[in-house]
Formats: C-alpha cells, structure tokens, sequence
C-alpha cells in the first residue's frame, strides 16, 4: 500500500513541536545549571567567610581580610560577608569602609519594597542577626566620629532586632548617659533588669548611674547584686568597694577593701590601700589605718598626701612622736603647703613649746594665706602665753580671712568679755 507524503503543513507542524521540546528542555537545563552554580558559589562563600570569620577571632586580620575579599568576589550580595568585611576593617582602624560594609550589610538585610503595596505603607525595616550585628558596630564607628545621636539609633535598632542580647540594651543606656539622658538610661536599665535578671553588667552600669546620681546606697546595692552574679570580676568589686566608701559604710566597705588588697593582682594598688586606711580610721580602728599608711610612706617616700594623712592619724592616737616626724616630713616635701607646720605646731603646743608652736603656726598662715585655722590656733597659743592683745589681734585676722568663722568670733567674744571684767 503506498503512503501518501505528507503535506508541507504537517511537516512544519511537526518541526515546531519537535524544536519547541528542544527549546524547553535547553531553557529547564540552563535553569538547572544556573541553580547548581549558585547553590555552589554559595557554598564556596560561605566556607570562605567561615575561614574568614576563624582567622579573624585569632587575630590573623590579613589573612581575614584576603579571605573575606574572595568571599566578596563569589557572593557580593551576602549580608555575612559584608558584615565581616566591616568587622575586620574596624578593627584596622579603616573606619570609612567599615562604616560603608555595615551599610551595605543592612542593605542586603532589607527585603524590597512589594510593587503592588501602598505607596503609603512603611518602608520595609532590616531584619536577622547580620543586620543587629551591623547596625551595632555601625553605630561604634559613628561613637568614635563623636555622632552620639546616629549612635543611639543604631544602637536602638540592634536592639529592637536581638532583644535577647543584653549587650545591646548597655549600648543604648550607656549612649544615654553620654547623652547626659541620664534619666532615661536608668528607666531602661531597670526595665531590663528583670528581662537579663544573671547579667552582671545591667546592674553594674545602674551603679555607676546612682554614684552619679549621689545615690550611693543604691549604687552599693547594685553593685553588690553584680559582684555576686559575676563574683570573679575585680572590676566589679572595686567599683562596690568606693560605693561603700562613698555611702559611708564602713564596716563593709573594709570587708571589701580588705579582699581586694589581699588578692596578688591588687596588692600594688595604693589608691586601694588609701581607702582601707579611710575604712579602718572610721571604723575606729586608728592603729590598722596607721600602719597602712606607714606603708605606704615607705613605697613612695614622696607622697605628700600619705605622709599628711599619717600625721593625722598618729595625732588622733596621741603618737606625738609620729606625728612631728610626718609634719616635718611633710615640710620637707612641701615647704608651700600648710598643713604640715600646722601639724607640727599642734605637737609644740601639746608639749608646751609656745615658741616652737608659735613659729609653726605663723609659718601655716603665710603658707595659707586665706585660711582662718592657722590664724586661730596662733592666737590660741598666744591666750595661753598671757599675750591677750596679740591674741585678739590674731582672731580678728582669722575674721578678716573668714568672717563667717564661728570659732574666731566665739575666741574673740570671750577674750573681749574677760578683759572687760578686769
């Protein structure tokens, strides 16, 4: 039976279906290409920004930044790889182009705005840990361009996207407090005080709010709570040690004091060992605070100050001896200050050496010209002399230094009165 050919329509049919299959499988395997490549690349990215990521936690920055600058080439639109790049430019101190990676990093963050939404509706916001990291170190290179209100904000952002991360809550407070909104750093920290109830730093920064403040009992207790969820930070145990100083508890504050200057860490820290003296003088524990001070002496012969404070103490005991030997001490050192000829006048006067004491006392007045005490301890020593002009001359200097000294005026009334009912 003989076929009939077919006609030229059927065969151009034919021929359209059979290249449009070719066509399609071309354009479904290129599709499949193209998804392999990508899902490749993003494999290779992400093994080289964790390279990247591991060179830089061990401080191998360039190695870092020429890994991160391959990532960059494979998958320039990763939020990862331009939030590294910013991190490790940071720490280079290239604060442009870590201020422009961060940027980048929450530009990639942001989802596009729908074509078809309200040209009224919001704009749509970053989201993920990758913008929260970059709106944090975002806003640590706009502190160190002194841009504290561009801070804040970012810092409020990372914040809002990673509210589980207390360290993003300090951020805003301590911008706050350099802010001066000291107010509002407060209300935020207490709010979140609860929210982070095992984080030290909530608490310690509170503190340091209150000593601001002058509320020193409650910076005491907020630095008590932080020294206890994080008891091996020394940090936090000095800063609580001056709260109690400042509070005036004593008892405690020497308790502290006493712990901080035993660990071998602390035991150089003289500004330590001055506040344990101050602790155990107002505890009345006048001999311990004594030989603190002695040792500090012999550390640092020339601290003026120390050797002032020894002299005190040892007058406070009666140790006349010690006494004379800080004031001279500190005369020697300090031959413009008063203090230490008025110390060792006191001493003259104790041992009944007007003349010696007379001396010192003129020599504390000259070298304190508006300072009524020398003045009023001259004229005493010249009452107890018999030489009642010279001494109601002397506190009527001491009024002319300080007309509103009780001391001079009351000496001088009675003096008055003596002479007139002679």
């Amino acid at each position: 039976m003989n076929s009939r050919p077919a006609s030229p329509v059927v065969i151009a049919l034919l021929a359209a279906v059979l290249l449009g299959g070719c066509s399609s499988k071309q354009g479904q395997h290129k599709k499949w290409v193209d998804s392999a490549d990508a899902r490749w690349n993003g494999m290779r990215a992400t093994a080289l920004t964790d390279m990247a990521q591991g060179q830089f936690d061990s401080g191998q920055l360039d190695q870092a930044q020429a890994t991160v600058r391959d990532a960059a080439a494979i998958a320039p639109h990763d939020p990862a790889v331009h939030l590294l790049a910013g991190r490790i430019a940071l720490e280079n101190g290239l604060l442009e182009r870590a201020h422009q990676h961060f940027g980048v990093c929450i530009e990639k963050s942001t989802p596009k705005p729908d074509e078809d939404a309200d040209a009224s509706a919001p704009a749509p916001k970053a989201t993920g840990k990758h913008a929260a990291e970059a709106f944090y170190f975002r806003a640590v290179v706009l502190q160190r361009w002194q841009r504290q209100d561009e801070a804040l904000a970012d810092y409020q952002m990372a914040a809002e996207l990673d509210p589980e991360h207390p360290r993003r809550a300090l951020a805003v407070a301590e911008t706050l407090v350099s802010l001066d909104r000291v107010d509002e750093a407060a209300a935020l920290l207490e709010d979140k005080k609860i929210y982070f109830d095992q984080n030290a730093g909530c608490r310690a920064l509170l503190g340091h709010i209150h000593n601001m403040r002058g509320e020193y009992a409650l910076a005491v207790e907020n630095f008590r709570e932080a020294a206890l969820l994080d008891p091996t930070n020394m940090r936090i145990q000095e800063e609580l040690a001056f709260a109690q100083v400042r509070s005036e508890d004593w008892a405690q504050a020497a308790v502290t004091l006493g712990e901080l200057t035993a660990h071998e860490d602390h035991a150089h820290r003289d500004d330590l060992w001055r506040a344990l003296a101050t602790a155990e003088a107002a505890n009345g524990r006048l001999e311990e605070s004594r030989d603190i001070l002695a040792r500090l002496t012999r550390r640092n012969p020339g601290a003026v100050a120390d050797w002032i404070r020894l002299g005190e103490t040892c007058w406070k005991m009666e140790d006349l001896g010690g006494a004379l030997i800080a004031a001279n001490r500190t005369v020697d050192l300090a031959p413009r200050r008063h203090e230490g000829y008025l110390l060792a006048g006191l001493v003259w006067q104790k041992r009944e050496r007007p003349h010696e004491a007379l001396q010192m006392f003129d020599a504390a007045a000259v070298a304190a010209p508006t300072n009524a005490t020398p003045v009023i301890l001259r004229g005493i020593a010249l009452q107890q002399s018999d030489r009642l002009a010279a001494a109601a001359e002397a506190y009527r200097e001491a009024l002319k230094r300080d007309p509103n000294d009780p001391r001079a005026a009351k000496l001088l009334a009675r003096l008055e009165r003596g002479a007139s009912a002679r």
